[in-house]
This record gives structure tokens, sequence and C-alpha cells, in this order.
């Protein structure tokens, strides 16, 4: 999935459409990730993406990272991350659109998603952002700027190559237009779904294996059952 990302968002990893990019390969004709998106299209953001996750799921199983499509996902492309699991309750995005990257002015790629969140709020972030690679779940949070406007992040668990539950797509939906290099959120309201069946998650990856670009032929699948 990160290939694909990478062939329409060129080497950066942001997402973008308002013009050209230096560097950018386009997919076809789409081009995405219009940091000048409008309201409508930011409110109509999270549900495009929800909808895209549920139908890729099959028998009620958790999709892979590598089903995601991007056309699928449109103009919501701009609010989404794909997020990496690190260590326990902390994920790092590896690819952010660029109403995302707006919030703080800066390419986010690599960095913690909490960085986007108010230092008051981030035991409650760990939490939540635990519960949906652990149970694994699915989780809405109600954000709250610092400017005061309302917004929404979806967190949905992601299989990765070896079919654990290590990656995570993520929208944030809001309505606040970014003051430059500083719009963090708290958040004021959450609720945790469980995704079943359950599929038993894995410990974080190392740092050394991390997805690459190719496949590798196996003949046994990546994963473990753990009794409790």
């Amino acid at each position: 999935m990160v290939a694909v990302f990478r062939k329409i968002c060129g080497k950066s990893g942001r997402m973008n459409a308002g013009g050209p990019v230096k560097g950018t390969e386009m997919f076809g004709r789409f081009r995405f990730g219009n940091s000048q998106a409008t309201q409508g299209e930011a409110f109509h953001a999270l549900r495009m993406v929800e909808d895209h996750w549920a139908q890729l799921r099959r028998a009620g199983g958790i999709p892979a990272r590598t089903a995601l499509d991007p056309r699928a996902l449109q103009t919501a492309l701009a609010h989404c991350v794909v997020l990496e699991r690190i260590a326990p309750g902390m994920a790092r995005i590896r690819v952010a659109g660029a109403r995302v990257n707006d919030l703080l002015g800066m390419e986010l790629r690599g960095m913690p998603l909490s960085a986007l969140i108010l230092p008051d709020s981030r035991d409650i972030f760990r939490s939540a952002l635990e519960e949906v690679f652990d149970r694994p779940a699915r989780a809405k949070l109600g954000l709250q700027c610092e400017s005061g406007m309302p917004g929404q992040m979806l967190l949905l668990p992601l299989l990765d190559r070896h079919g654990r539950v290590t990656r995570a797509l993520g929208c944030i939906d809001h309505s606040a237009r970014p003051t430059i290099g500083l719009t963090r959120f708290g958040i004021d309201g959450q609720v945790i779904r469980p995704v079943s069946p359950r599929v038993q998650p894995a410990d974080p990856v190392p740092a050394s294996d991390v997805d690459q670009d190719r496949t590798v032929a196996t003949h046994v699948p990546h994963l473990r059952l753990v009794v409790r």
C-alpha cells in the first residue's frame, strides 16, 4: 500500500492535489490531497474512509494494508494517515495527507501521531490507539482544537504483510482553519468498537522489519496463536 501511495504522492510521501508537485508521479488522471478542501469535503472524508474499510472486510476479518485503494478514497486522501505501530500506545505516520500536514505546517511522515494531540489528552489517545491494535478495534475520537472548533478522528486496524495488526488507517475530519505551524487537538469523547472475529495482534515490528516494496515467496503464513 505504501508503494501505491508513493506512486501517487512522490518521494516526499505528501498527498497533494492542489497542483503539480515536483517529483510526483500521478496515478492515471487522479490527483489526491487538496489542502484547500472545503468544509463539506472535510466532513465527508471520515464517512468515505470508514465505508471503504468496511467494504474491504471479508467475513468480519480485518483488511490488509495492501488492499486499500486510493482511488476509492478520492478527496478523503487529504485527511488520511497510514500508521505503523512502533510501541504500545505509539504509532508513527508513514504517509500523511496534505490537510494533515497543514495542521503543524510541516511534513509529518515519520512523526508520532500523538504530535497532533494536546499533552493533557495524550494518555487517553494512547489508550485508544492501543485498543485499535490489541483488541483489535475501531476507534472514533471527538476532537476539540485549541481555537474551539470541533472535529473527529477515525482509527481503523489493518494487517501488515505478515498478517499482524501493526498498521492502521486514520482520518482526521475537522473544520478548523490550521494556524501556521500549530493546530493540535484535545479529546472530548471516544467510541471504541471491537472488530470481530478476534484476530491476535502481534508485538510492534522491530525497526529492521519494515515494509519493503517487494514480495517474498513463503510457504508458511506468518501468524501467531497466543492462548491466554
